[in-house]
């Protein structure tokens, strides 16, 4: 029986499977998401997982223990074997601002991937797919747009492509729930104009040393030139109201 033997051998040497570990957590903290074989991810998902959990103590002690920041700063750099990755999870560097990867978990116990089954038949195709219409997940790694075709088991391979990925942390969904609930500006139409404010103006008199302010609407003015056009309208209507009458009096006669 084979006691005491943990993890997979993935056909490959100790040495070598210690770099594919290194290069897929490499690969996950970088992209945040990556395509790869179920063994696969199932092996490196929990040595990403106990760098998360590493990277959270190192970040407690930041502002209070600097000896055991220091501590669990060089536990992950031993483990990953690389600096920048290393700054990226404990928020150091570039990534100082913003905060690191440990940041988005820091009120999250565990379960910091995910892994989505591709999986299929072994024609090639989804399960009650047809032969021949295989569909297509689009998605974006690194900035750039790319496709995968969702093929599962194919005719002489046995691993299924999986979809392994970080988990969104409670950070990133307040963001999106401000994103969300953010106000929305509407667009002005062409040709609408804005609602004036009422002003008013105000006229200072002096009388006796003493001053006093009058105020009075800044559309009285605008009032008193619409009821002057209206009169003389109405003027100009009468002389054409009579003429139309002496008219039909002449014809009355005649």
């Amino acid at each position: 029986m084979r006691h005491r033997v943990r993890g997979r051998r993935l056909r490959r040497t100790p040495s070598h499977r210690l770099a594919l570990r290194r290069n897929l957590a490499a690969n996950i903290f970088t992209h945040g998401r990556i395509v790869t074989t179920m063994p696969r991810a199932k092996e490196v998902r929990s040595f990403v997982e106990k760098l998360i959990t590493l990277s959270k103590k190192a970040v407690a002690k930041k502002e209070t223990d600097k000896a055991a920041y220091v501590h669990y700063y060089r536990m992950i750099l031993s483990k990953l074997q690389n600096r920048e990755l290393v700054q990226k999870l404990v928020g150091e560097g570039k990534w100082r601002e913003g905060g690191g990867i440990a940041q988005r978990y820091l009120t999250r116990n565990g379960g910091y991937t995910r892994i989505m089954r591709l999986s299929g038949s072994r024609l090639g195709v989804l399960t009650g797919g047809k032969v021949g219409k295989i569909p297509e997940l689009e998605y974006k790694m690194g900035g750039v747009n790319r496709k995968l075709r969702l093929v599962g088991y194919r005719l002489g391979d046995n691993a299924d492509r999986v979809i392994f990925e970080l988990v969104e942390g409670p950070g990133d969904e307040a963001k999106k729930e401000e994103t969300a609930e953010a106000p929305k500006v509407e667009a002005k139409k062409p040709g609408q104009k804005k609602p004036r404010a009422s002003k008013t103006e105000t006229k200072v008199e002096v009388t006796e040393g003493k001053e006093k302010k009058t105020e009075k609407p800044a559309t009285a003015g605008k009032k008193a030139g619409e009821r002057a056009g209206v009169k003389a309208r109405k003027a100009q209507a009468k002389p054409a109201a009579q003429a139309e009458q002496g008219t039909e009096e002449e014809r009355e006669d005649k």
